[in-house]
């Protein structure tokens, strides 16, 4: 359950970025524990390919 809630912190990124509020991150560091962050993350950047990574 925890997963999605990183999928939506990465919708909400990618529409700060989209609306020019923020510049497109070249990296983003996340803390590994249980990998649901990182996850969640990739989920939504494979999906929707916010950054070419």
């Amino acid at each position: 359950m925890g997963t999605i809630g990183y999928v939506n912190a990465g919708l909400e990124l990618k529409a700060q970025i989209d609306e020019g509020l923020l510049p497109e991150p070249d990296k983003i560091y996340v803390p590994m524990g249980t990998m649901g962050t990182a996850v969640g993350l990739l989920i939504l950047l494979k999906k929707v390919a916010a950054i070419n990574f």
